[in-house]
């Protein structure tokens, strides 16, 4: 297990696919009261206990940071603030979700400047998290993240059940790939912060975006380990 862990959970897009209001806000039981777990809260649950803990970031859309921060539990705050301070932090997202994840790895580079933490950026694993994925277990957590200080970056990954077939312009399935070959990525995503945030700094300034992180990591670092997904950690948009 890496000696420090730093996370970011994306929270900042505008649910356009849901339909339904910013799905992290919402209560995971149909008609439940004011004081039940949001989508935010249960997909931050598995980490506020993690080993190595040293700073956890959420995005949010920009002026929307106290919205977004209410929806943590008072008791997740209150533990996550004793635990963190500052490290500890609602911040405004970016246009795109690249933007969001580096914007949030900024902050956490900026934390750990001039502190006791600022030695162990080369060291550390960052792990990002998906604020619309709520059902994410402390296993699958911990599996990910030894994962990625080990190999450098890692993805939970799960079985296709579906046959993939690839599609041309016009409908016409143009291949029938095998499907042993093929896997469906989850978050938490893994990676080593430094190598991590250089990437997003090019991607920026190239104007890279990505499907995802480990597609990024891919692009401008090196391979990315796989780990076994779990078929309950669902994403609450479907």
């Amino acid at each position: 297990m890496p000696r420090s862990v730093f996370v970011v959970v994306t929270a900042a897009g505008k649910s356009e696919r849901f339909g339904g209001g910013k799905k992290e806000l919402l209560r995971l039981e149909r008609g439940a009261s004011a004081s039940a777990a949001t989508v935010l809260d249960r997909a931050i649950s598995p980490f506020i206990r993690l080993p190595g803990l040293s700073a956890l970031v959420v995005t949010a859309p920009p002026g929307r940071e106290d919205e977004v921060r209410s929806a943590i539990s008072p008791a997740s705050r209150a533990f996550l603030e004793e635990r963190l301070g500052r490290r500890f932090a609602v911040v405004p997202g970016g246009s795109t979700r690249r933007d969001s994840v580096r914007l949030a790895l900024e902050a956490i580079a900026t934390f750990a400047a001039g502190t006791d933490a600022e030695p162990q950026l080369g060291e550390a694993v960052v792990l990002v998290h998906d604020g619309a994925r709520p059902w994410a277990s402390e296993t699958l957590v911990l599996s990910v993240a030894e994962a990625a200080a080990e190999r450098g970056a890692s993805v939970p990954v799960t079985p296709l059940v579906d046959t993939p077939k690839e599609l041309g312009p016009d409908g016409t399935v143009t291949r029938h790939p095998s499907r042993a070959s093929f896997g469906g990525a989850q978050t938490p995503q893994g990676f080593r912060f430094a190598p991590f945030l250089a990437a997003h700094r090019r991607a920026a300034a190239e104007g890279v975006d990505c499907t995802d992180d480990a597609e990024l990591w891919d692009r401008y670092v090196g391979p990315v380990a796989s780990v076994p997904g779990d078929p309950e950690n669902r994403k609450i948009t479907y």
